[in-house]
């Protein structure tokens, strides 16, 4: 920063150094966020983002997978960044973005939605097979 000086050449000027000429630098407040939910729950959530390139039936491998990972009842939800595509596989809540986000957007969006009873979350591209027990033996390590 630079600020001039009284003969109209401009100097350099130390954060150390106090301003002169009474002029300050506008004091900003950062922005304090509280999360208004002070404990989850033990309910578990897969989340997972459909994208033009899923390969067709991974979806469907993936949440067969699920059944067989978990003894739980996983609440399964697929954000759609912007295929458009019909998601047909039974027991999933699907979040249609409308538009490509990236994967990381879609999955803030989906996490963001699941109600506070949920207190696990797996993430896990469409293309992933769980083996038997896994997400059980996730929880259990956490």
């Amino acid at each position: 920063m630079f600020r001039a000086a009284t003969d109209g050449r401009a100097r350099p000027r130390s954060p150390h150094v106090p301003p002169v000429d009474g002029w300050r630098r506008p004091t900003r407040v950062p922005e304090v966020r509280v999360d208004p939910v002070t404990s989850y729950g033990d309910e578990l959530a897969v989340v997972t983002v459909l994208r033009a390139s899923t390969a067709a039936g991974a979806l469907d491998r993936l949440v067969r997978s699920i059944d067989a990972a978990t003894s739980r009842s996983p609440r399964i939800v697929v954000a759609d960044s912007g295929t458009g595509a019909a998601v047909t596989t039974p027991g999933v809540d699907v979040l249609r973005l409308g538009e490509d986000v990236g994967r990381a957007a879609a999955v803030n969006r989906a996490v963001a939605g699941l109600d506070p009873a949920v207190g696990w979350v797996a993430l896990a591209a469409p293309e992933v097979e769980w083996a038997d027990g896994a997400l059980d033996a996730l929880v259990a390590d956490a």
